[in-house]
């Protein structure tokens, strides 16, 4: 019998029983029984290896499943794709419908406009220039209209003479946040130049933000502004039960409007039609 040994850690023990009267083992008949003890600890490296290969690739699986995000392979020599079925429900298909796969797939289903894009972020990652590849792109949609994409991936293996051979990575629909993003930025250039002066206060009532138009009605600078109240403005023309009434709308109503007395930074007292709304998260606050 011999040990099967991992090291200096016991797995068990191997041995054959025969009978031979008399006789002891021969050196080749205990070599010959140590190499194959030594067979099995390697298989049984190898089961335990594969088994915790096996492991970390579903946990990976899984992780991706809850980011939602499509994955994809690439072999840039063969033109060779594979990809989840994430990659081809973000596009509203099964991995089926997109059969055969390979790079021209992405070509044909990416925005043409956007394939610049996409085609030179992935020369400067394999120039080594940038760290990952990076690319926001539109595709295709099955039903026709186009998804916003954020495709991300990195070089996994070069050849000897440091070509490419493996890019891997993730798409992600980034639709929402595209929309989202215009839909501030629109919000934004109607702040900064509505011929309006407006102001944004916190729940506190500090003014956190204002615009052109309001700088050039009151005199105030911003940075003279930011973190104050607005009753800096007030002209003392409106006595307590004016503002108490203003309050009252606010708060019951969630908007007032009416004429106001103010007062600019050098003193000047001006009209004007002020309106105000409380703007209220989706907890009411």
């Amino acid at each position: 019998a011999i040990p099967l040994m991992r090291g200096r850690e016991y797995l068990g023990l191997l041995g054959f029983d025969w009978h031979r009267d008399g006789q002891r083992r021969t050196p080749g008949e205990v070599q010959l029984l140590a190499v194959f003890a030594q067979m099995l600890v390697n298989a049984h490296v190898h089961a335990e290896v594969a088994t915790a290969l096996a492991q970390q690739r579903r946990r990976l699986e899984l992780v991706i499943e809850g980011t939602g995000a499509g994955t994809w392979i690439w072999w840039p020599k063969t033109g060779a794709l594979e990809i989840n079925a994430q990659w081809a429900a973000i596009l509203g298909y099964t991995v089926a419908e997109l059969e055969p796969v390979d790079f021209q797939s992405w070509r044909r289903l990416t925005r043409e406009d956007d394939l610049a894009v996409a085609e030179a972020a992935l020369a400067a990652h394999a120039a080594g220039q940038t760290p990952v590849y990076e690319a926001r792109i539109r595709m295709r949609h099955k039903g026709g209209h186009w998804v916003w994409v954020l495709s991300c991936g990195r070089i996994v293996e070069r050849d000897a003479e440091g070509d490419v051979l493996i890019y891997a990575g993730t798409h992600q629909d980034v639709t929402a946040a595209v929309l989202a993003a215009e839909r501030q930025r629109l919000a934004a250039s109607v702040f900064t130049h509505s011929h309006e002066g407006i102001l944004i206060t916190d729940p506190e009532a500090r003014i956190v933000e204002v615009n052109d138009a309001f700088t050039r009605i009151t005199g105030y600078q911003r940075d003279e502004v930011i973190g104050r109240n607005p009753g800096l403005l007030k002209s003392g023309r409106h006595g307590p039960e004016f503002y108490r009434t203003l309050w009252s709308a606010l708060k019951e109503h969630g908007h007032w409007a009416g004429e106001i007395w103010n007062r600019r930074r050098n003193g000047e007292f001006y009209a004007e039609f002020l309106t105000i709304s409380s703007v209220r998260d989706d907890a009411g606050e």
